[in-house]
C-alpha cells in the first residue's frame, strides 16, 4: 500500500511540474515512473521474502541439513524441476533422500510420526520446514531458507553472468547474517502491563528497565552481540537491552531462591563511564524507584540472561509506573485548559457573529463570496470558523504564484518526505518485535535517502529560502527599495505568525499529553516531553533549541 501511495504522489507530482499543456511531458514523466515504481516493489517483494522468516537456529544450512536424518518429501513436480537443475554435490546428496507424495493426504499419513522436511519450490523465496513434536509436545520448526536452493539452481553453470552472480552471493551472505540474528538476546521483552496491574492489584509495580549486557568472551553468544554492536550507525547495540518488568513476576520467581543464590544473579554497575538510560530527574519518582527496585531488576534480568545465553548484565530502573499512582493538577495544567478554554469561546462567538452579520447585512451575497471580503468590523471576525476556511482554501491569484507553482508541487513532496523521516524515528524509540526489519532497512539504498535527514531536510531549506527570496525580490521591484528594515520586519512578522501555535503545542506537550494515554512505554515518550518542555520552553520559542538543549529536545 505505501508504494502504491508513493507512486500516486509522484505522479501527482509530475502533473503539477509538467506544464498542464504539456501532454506529452507529462505522458513522458508517468511512463518513466511506472517502470521504475514496478521494479521497486519487485525488489521489495523479494527483500521481504528474504528477511521475514524465523528461523530457530537448528537447521540454517544445506550442510546441516545433509547431516541429519530428516526424511525430505516434496510433489512430484518439484522433484523432477530439482533433479533436472541441481548440479551441486551438497544438493545432490540431499536429493537422494527425496521422496515424493501425489496429494497432501497421502503426505500427512507418511508423515504423521516422522521427522520429517517439506520442500515447497517456488520462484520466490521460500521456507524448507520439518515439523515434529519433541518429548514434551511443543511443536519446534527448523527453517532452511529455500532462497539457498534457488541459488543454486538458477547460477550453478552461469557464471557468465557476474552481476546476477555478485547479487545472489551477497543475498547468501545476507541470509547468514539474519540466521545468526535470530540467535540473539531480544532488544525488547515486555511482560503483559495491563495483566500485570490487574491480577497484582495490592502490590502492582511495572518497571521500565535498560540492560547493558558485561562482555564474556567464554559465551557462546557474545561474539555475536559484538559483531552486531559494532556497526553502530545502521544497527541496534545489542549489549544494551530493554525490558518491561512486572515486578510481582519477579519477586514470585527469586522468592524460590535463598539470599546466597539470589545474590548470583546480581551483577554490580561494572562500566562507569558508560550511560544507557535516561537521567532519572527526567521521570517523576524515578529516583525512588531506583533506590527500592534495582537490585530486584537486576536479578530478574539476569535469571533469564544467565541461563538462556550465559551471560549477565547490570540493569538500571528507567522508571515505574503503579496501580494506584495519583497525578495531581499544577497550575500549568489548568492554565492550559483556560487558555484552550478561550480558544474555543472564541471561535464560537465569532464564528457567530459572523454568521448572523452574513444573514441580516449581506444576505444578497454568496456564502463563499462574503467570507472573502473584508469587512468594517474584520477585528470581531478573527476567530471565525467559515471565514478563516475560505482563506485557507482560496487559490492565488498573482501572476508570481502561478509562475512558481511547479516548485510547490517539490515542495509538497519534500515535505512529504520531513514528515515521513519522523515518522520512523518512532521505530528507534519504541519497542520492536523486529527490530532486524529497522536495521536491514538502513542497508537499503530508497529508505538510506529517507534516513538521511540532512538532505532532506537541507533541500526543504532551500526550496524555501529561494521563495522567500523571490518575494523579496518582489517587493524590491514593486516599491523599488528593500533595506534592512523590510528584511527585518518581515521575519518579525513570520516570527509572530509562528509563535503563538507553537507556544499553544508546547504548552499541550507540557501539561495534558502524558494524561491522553498509558502504557508501559508511553510515560517515556510524554514524560519526556513535559520535562523538556518545562525546562527549555524558552530555547524552542527562541528558536535556539538545536545549539543549547540538544541533550533534551522538545519533539513539537
Amino acid at each position: 500500500m505505501s508504494n502504491m501511495f508513493l507512486a500516486c504522489v509522484g505522479i501527482a507530482g509530475c502533473y503539477a511540474i509538467a506544464p498542464l499543456k504539456n501532454k506529452p511531458l507529462q505522458c513522458v514523466t508517468i511512463l518513466m515512473m511506472v517502470p521504475a515504481m514496478l521494479l521497486y516493489n519487485v525488489y521489495s517483494g523479494v527483500m521481504y521474502d528474504l528477511f521475514n522468516y524465523q528461523p530457530n537456529g537448528d537447521i540454517n544450512s544445506l550442510s546441516e541439513l545433509s547431516s541429519t536424518d530428516l526424511r525430505i518429501v516434496t510433489n512430484r513436480d518439484t522433484f523432477t524441476l530439482l533433479e533436472n537443475t541441481v548440479t551441486d554435490p551438497t544438493i545432490s546428496v540431499i536429493m537422494n533422500r527425496v521422496e515424493t507424495f501425489a496429494s497432501k493426504q497421502e503426505m500427512m499419513e507418511q508423515t504423521n510420526n516422522r521427522q520429517t522436511a517439506f520442500i515447497r519450490s517456488r520462484f520466490q523465496a521460500e521456507l524448507m520446514v520439518q515439523s515434529n513434536y519433541d518429548s514434551k509436545g511443543y511443536d519446534l520448526y527448523h527453517i532452511v531458507p529455500e532462497t539457498v536452493h534457488e541459488f543454486y539452481q538458477a547460477m550453478v553453470g552461469r557464471r557468465n553472468f557476474p552481476l546476477l552472480w555478485k547479487i545472489n552471493e551477497l543475498t547468501a551472505r545476507m541470509i547468514e547474517a539474519v540466521t545468526e540474528y535470530y540467535k540473539l538476546p531480544k532488544l525488547y521483552l515486555y511482560d503483559d502491563y495491563d495483566r500485570c496491574l490487574q491480577e497484582f492489584p495490592s502490590e502492582a509495580i511495572y518497571c521500565l528497565v535498560d540492560t547493558e549486557i558485561k562482555p564474556n568472551s567464554t559465551a557462546t553468544i557474545w561474539p555475536l552481540i559484538e559483531k552486531f554492536s559494532n556497526d553502530s550507525k545502521r544497527s541496534f547495540r545489542h549489549d544494551r537491552l530493554q525490558r518491561g518488568l512486572c515486578m510481582a513476576r519477579c519477586h514470585a520467581i527469586l522468592d524460590r531462591f535463598d539470599h546466597r543464590t539470589q545474590m548470583k544473579y546480581y551483577l554490580g554497575h561494572w562500566n562507569q563511564s558508560s550511560e544507557v538510560t535516561f537521567d532519572p530527574n527526567t521521570f517523576r519518582g524515578a529516583l525512588d524507584a531506583r533506590a527500592k527496585l534495582n537490585r530486584l531488576a537486576n536479578q530478574c534480568v539476569n535469571y533469564e540472561l544467565k541461563r538462556q545465553y550465559g551471560i549477565m548484565g547490570h540493569s538500571t530502573v528507567e522508571y515505574c509506573v503503579g496501580s494506584h499512582e495519583e497525578d495531581p493538577l499544577d497550575i500549568l495544567d489548568i492554565t492550559f485548559l483556560v487558555v484552550l478554554g478561550a480558544i474555543i469561546l472564541a471561535v464560537c462567538l465569532s464564528s457567530f457573529y459572523d454568521f448572523r452579520l452574513r444573514t441580516k447585512q449581506y444576505s444578497d451575497i454568496k456564502a463563499s463570496t462574503y467570507y472573502r471580503t473584508p469587512i468594517l468590523s474584520q477585528k470581531l471576525v478573527l476567530f471565525s470558523l467559515a471565514r478563516n476556511w475560505q482563506t485557507l482554501v482560496a487559490k492565488r491569484r498573482s501572476t508570481l504564484s502561478k509562475d512558481l507553482r511547479f516548485i510547490q508541487s517539490a515542495r509538497f513532496l519534500v515535505m512529504y518526505l520531513v514528515i515521513a523521516g519522523h515518522c520512523m524515528l518512532f521505530n528507534c524509540i519504541f519497542p520492536l518485535m523486529n527490530p532486524e526489519y529497522v536495521e536491514l532497512n538502513y542497508r537499503r539504498l530508497v529508505t538510506m535517502l529517507i534516513f538521511n535527514g540532512l538532505t532532506v531536510i537541507q533541500t526543504y531549506f532551500a526550496i524555501s529560502g529561494f521563495l522567500l527570496a523571490v518575494q523579496f525580490a518582489d517587493y524590491a521591484d514593486k516599491s523599488k527599495s528593500f533595506t534592512a528594515k523590510d528584511f527585518c520586519g518581515s521575519v518579525l512578522y513570520r516570527y509572530l505568525r509562528l509563535i503563538p501555535l507553537y507556544t499553544f503545542m508546547i504548552l499541550l506537550d507540557a501539561t495534558w499529553l502524558n494524561r491522553l494515554q498509558d502504557g508501559p512505554v508511553w510515560k517515556r515518550v510524554a514524560e519526556t516531553e513535559r520535562t523538556f518542555c518545562r525546562n527549555n520552553w524558552w530555547a524552542n520559542l527562541a528558536f535556539v533549541n538545536n545549539y543549547f538543549t540538544v541533550d533534551e529536545p522538545v519533539g513539537v
